[in-house]
């Protein structure tokens, strides 16, 4: 799978997509409540499983479910890399925090964001005013750039493209 929803979609459909609409959704269906039974499974197995967290101030060993995590909070970092690329807290750095806050973090797990990730940065990004493109009839075009014809590149549509059978409707 993709980072990318509507790419991950359209592998997960690419058969459908030949059917009709009421076919694909009814395929769509079914695909995702397979997807969240076994999502549902997973989960339920792992809820038996205990983080336990040894560590000092700054630097804890999470352990549990079979796997060991060195977290650093002041770092922003975990072994597993994930509080390291996006320096949103992991679940290891979630569990580190509850152990260093009792369970009483409340809003001081925002210390441990990435400050673009905070309300401030949201709003000085959109302060500045977003310029809008005018209306075609309003462009100011020279007179030269008008009177060029640009044609559009040459393909070959039959060398990449498959015609596939499509089912025919019953009635």
């Amino acid at each position: 799978m993709t980072t990318n929803i509507a790419e991950s979609l359209n592998v997960m459909l690419i058969d459908e997509r030949e059917y009709l609409v009421e076919s694909i959704f009814n395929s769509i269906d079914k695909k995702f409540r397979e997807l969240f039974r076994e999502r549902h499974a997973y989960i339920l197995k792992s809820m038996g499983n205990q983080m336990n967290v040894i560590g000092d101030d700054n630097q804890f060993i999470v352990f549990g479910a079979g796997v060991i995590a060195y977290v650093n909070l002041l770092e922003k970092s975990c072994l597993y890399r994930k509080y390291d690329l996006i320096k949103i807290p992991c679940g290891h750095a979630m569990t580190a925090l509850r152990s260093k806050h009792d369970n009483e973090y409340g809003m001081s797990i925002y210390e441990y964001y990435l400050p673009l990730y905070k309300d401030e940065a949201y709003l000085l990004a959109y302060m500045d005013s977003i310029n809008v493109v005018p209306l075609e009839s309003e462009w100011c075009v020279p007179e030269e750039l008008l009177n060029v014809k640009i044609l559009p590149p040459l393909v070959d549509n039959q060398t990449w493209k498959k015609k596939k059978k499509t089912c025919q409707r019953r009635r």
